[in-house]
Parts: structure tokens; C-alpha cells; sequence
């Protein structure tokens, strides 16, 4: 044991050791924040956690993370990485319990539950179309009115009908 730290400023080496008991550890950032970690958060129940709120402990606040790379662990593995350019690596499944939407253009893959696999383009894009592409060139497209071309872009024959168009060129 050493002498005291000063309430501002000093040095201190070594290991710190905080046992908290059930309070947890609770640290005071000014301007309203505050975060905390403790072993009895709402929806996390007695799993250690951190959370992040006001000064008050009334509602929760923005937490945030800062490094070149984040990586989260179970056991003694990785199981996600946020590497400095923003992608995610996943070596395991992602399973999501609604839908999975990619950019603003209104891509969205999802699973009505019952078996059945969606896949879903132009929610909010102006050409509202889906197109499967083989390389760079378009294998599939349904319009939206449900015409769909093979090969080529599907046109309407008649009013009323939903059309099939399959491409005839040869190669």
C-alpha cells in the first residue's frame, strides 16, 4: 500500500481493484451522462453489462466506442469484428428474427415465420423493380406489376394479365 492519490491529478501504477459489492461501478462524466457497470441491468439480468444514462439514472444515453477494430468474444473465440474501414466479419451464423434491409434502397431479405423467404427491391427506390444479375447481366426481372422476363425485360400484353417473358436469343 501507498499513500493516497490527491482528489485531482497524481499518478498511480499498478493494478486498481474496485470491488463494488451488488452497487456495481458507477462513473460520472458531466454533462448529463453517466455509465455503469453492474450485474442487474433490465434486460440483460445477471450477466455483468455496461449502461450508458442521464446523470439521474432516468433514462438511457448514447454509449459509444472508439478504436481501429472492435472485436467481441464468447469463450475463446471471436465471434464478431468491426475492423477501421467498417466491415463486420461474422465467422458464425447471423440468424435475425425479421427482416434484413441493405442501404437505402429498400433491399430486404425476410421470413414470414411459416417457411416462406422473401425477397423484397424498391420499397422506397423510384424504378421498383427486382433484377437477379449472372455476372453483369440480368438473368431475372420482376416489374411491379408482377410481369417477369427471362432474359429479357418483361412487357405487358395484355390489360389485366400478368406477363412471362423469356428471352430468345441464342449464344
Amino acid at each position: 500500500a501507498g499513500a493516497a492519490l490527491p482528489k485531482a491529478g497524481g499518478t498511480m501504477t499498478g493494478a486498481l481493484v474496485v470491488d463494488a459489492g451488488n452497487g456495481g461501478l458507477d462513473i460520472r462524466l458531466g454533462t448529463d451522462k453517466r455509465v455503469y457497470w453492474a450485474g442487474n441491468i433490465g434486460e440483460i439480468g445477471s450477466t455483468a453489462g455496461f449502461q450508458a444514462t442521464n446523470t439521474a439514472g432516468s433514462a438511457l444515453a448514447a454509449f459509444g466506442i472508439r478504436a481501429t477494430e472492435l472485436k467481441f468474444a464468447t469463450g475463446s473465440a471471436t465471434r464478431l469484428t468491426i475492423d477501421a474501414t467498417g466491415d463486420v466479419t461474422v465467422p458464425g451464423k447471423v440468424l435475425v428474427n425479421t427482416d434484413i434491409r441493405l442501404g437505402s434502397e429498400g433491399v430486404r431479405l425476410s421470413s414470414d415465420g411459416n417457411g416462406e423467404f422473401g425477397i423484397g427491391y424498391g420499397q422506397t427506390a423510384t424504378n421498383s423493380r427486382f433484377t437477379v444479375y449472372n455476372n453483369t447481366a440480368v438473368a431475372f426481372r420482376v416489374l411491379p406489376n408482377g410481369n417477369v422476363g427471362i432474359g429479357v425485360t418483361p412487357v405487358a400484353h395484355y390489360t389485366g394479365y400478368r406477363a412471362l417473358d423469356i428471352g430468345t436469343a441464342m449464344s
